[in-house]
């Protein structure tokens, strides 16, 4: 509504005479003088009021209310919540270990769930690598193996374009092999950091350039391996299959005993994001129902009550 407001307010400005670059300026001036006053207005939310927001998003049904409330709660600020079909008629919350990726589906046509708009694989072979696919011919022999084993592929890498993408989207849009791809999250010695833990995580092994390694050479046993994973279009959930838990664990204490020993706050606090990236934990809502219709409209309901709560959070 203030949006709305300042575009009119600001057309009927321009259309006068006024300079539009002065206000765009002063707009901008505006809006962080507002959004700041605003933070300091906020305050943080209870968890009786969470359950009160989850149980209005969803219609009124307590059950569902108090699901998201708990999937949410478990998993604290680190963590995230996914939803999933359950094999039963009820619904349940059920907690794994997992990583969040502030990356997005490179192609909208990675999508399985249009309704929802995520891209699901279920017991992925994940691909872990620096370098960047662009070439058809630096991942043919790979699809070629996994489709033998018609095991989906999840791909982490600098970026994906040219006929590296177009092969993989057509596989996917005829049902030859499900596929989905990510661009690696941050930058330089961050990103390679981060691609190590991820690799760590999945239990894959690092495709480095600078090691001399290539794309045209892996195979699936270089691949890594999780119980799921959610690809929205700005991030990226990975549900871990529990086989490198103990690997992950020791990576946290290696990172944490790393801040004590960085006098920088800012290495600090990336460090810190690379532990809650790692140790955060995934929330899955199961989704059970009598008919596939019900699962779809509760499935829906929990995707619009979820949104309400990281909102309101």
């Amino acid at each position: 509504v203030l949006t709305q407001e300042m575009v009119n307010q600001g057309m009927q400005l321009v259309t006068s005479g006024f300079n539009p670059m002065l206000m765009q300026r002063g707009m901008k001036a505006a809006s962080a003088y507002i959004s700041a006053e605003i933070q300091k207005l906020a305050k943080p939310v209870a968890a009786g009021d969470l359950l009160d927001i989850a149980t209005v998003s969803v219609g009124g049904n307590a059950e569902m209310g108090q699901n998201i409330a708990q999937a949410f709660e478990t998993v604290g600020d680190t963590g995230n919540v996914v939803i999933e079909e359950s094999q039963i008629l009820t619904d349940e919350v059920e907690v794994s270990e997992g990583m969040t990726l502030d990356r997005g589906y490179i192609s909208p046509y990675f999508v399985t769930d249009n309704q929802r708009q995520v891209a699901e694989l279920k017991k992925p072979r994940v691909l872990v690598t620096d370098q960047k696919l662009s070439d058809a011919y630096d991942i043919i022999n790979l699809l070629e193996e996994l489709l033998k084993t018609k095991q989906p592929l999840f791909i982490i890498a600098d970026d994906i374009t040219g006929e590296a993408l177009q092969t993989l989207v057509l596989n996917k849009q005829r049902g030859i092999l499900d596929v989905v791809a990510i661009k690696a999250p941050a930058f330089g010695a961050r990103k390679t950091a981060i691609l190590q833990d991820i690799a760590l995580a999945t239990g894959a092994e690092f495709i480095n350039s600078e090691l001399g390694m290539t794309l045209a050479d892996v195979t699936s046993e270089q691949l890594g391996s999780c119980e799921k994973v959610v690809v929205e279009k700005d991030k990226a959930v990975i549900v871990s299959d529990g086989f490198t838990a103990d690997a992950v664990k020791a990576r946290i204490e290696q990172l944490e005993k790393l801040i004590e020993d960085t006098d920088s706050s800012y290495d600090q606090e990336k460090i810190q994001e690379r532990i809650a990236s790692l140790g955060g934990g995934v929330a899955k809502i199961k989704v059970g129902g009598a008919t596939e219709t019900e699962v779809n409209d509760k499935k829906l309901r929990y995707t619009d009550a979820m949104s309400a709560v990281r909102s309101a959070k």
